[in-house]
């Protein structure tokens, strides 16, 4: 599977309204783990392949400035459309940016491997200053392994000192599942990051109620687990 093909699935997932990953509420580890970060009020928060996830609300209530970033324009615009967000769009190298006109939040359309640092300092919210904190609850798991190193370079191109990530992982068998979502061993995400992040796994449950998705492809049980990552 290469990285177009990847993103094909993700396009006709929007097209098709297959969205079974996307949650209704915030997202209960987010809420949970949040102030352990201690994270001061208007840092700046990135949310990579974001959807059009109500959890940058949920984040943007905590007093923070949102930048995600969205392979579908659909998803942006349901998004915006759905939390009543007016919004302007211009382009930015080669992503479509949406601003909101009243809210700090802005979400970049386009392939996350395209970002580059250049871009994001032309960004109004980041005031040319990195991302405080990362949270990651859809993008890695959003990856087959063949492409994660290349996201896992992105972690230290987007961190710098003292910034922190709050990254959500599954585990499980891929015998008869190959995702997406995919499988991500905790040893992995230890030897990618090890040498410039201190990682701590937060916490780790097995998934109670698997989607018929699941259930169909014979597989019995996921685990899920939460990561604090923070630059050495």
């Amino acid at each position: 599977m290469n990285h177009q093909v990847d993103n094909s699935f993700w396009f006709n997932c929007w097209e098709n309204n297959n969205l079974g990953f996307n949650q209704e509420t915030p997202n209960s580890t987010l809420i949970n783990f949040f102030s352990t970060f201690s994270i001061p009020a208007k840092s700046c928060v990135f949310v990579p392949l974001c959807g059009k996830s109500i959890d940058m609300i949920w984040l943007l209530n905590q007093g923070l400035e949102i930048v995600g970033l969205e392979l579908s324009p659909l998803a942006i615009q349901a998004f915006f459309e759905e939390n009543n967000l007016l919004y302007s769009k211009r382009a930015l190298g080669p992503f479509t940016l949406w601003e909101a006109k009243d809210r700090p939040i802005t979400i970049l359309e386009g392939d996350i491997f395209l970002l580059e640092l250049k871009y994001l300092d032309e960004l109004k919210l980041l005031k040319k200053s990195p991302f405080h904190f990362i949270y990651d609850r859809a993008s890695l798991i959003a990856l087959p392994s063949k492409i994660r190193a290349k996201y896992y370079k992105l972690y230290k191109t987007l961190m710098q000192s003292k910034s922190k990530a709050l990254l959500l992982t599954i585990e499980y068998s891929s015998d008869n599942f190959e995702g997406p979502p995919f499988s991500v061993p905790e040893d992995e995400i230890i030897s990618s990051l090890e040498s410039e992040f201190n990682i701590h796994l937060l916490g780790k449950e097995k998934v109670k109620t698997l989607s018929p998705r699941f259930l169909e492809s014979g597989l019995k049980e996921i685990t899920q687990k939460a990561y604090r990552i923070e630059k050495c």
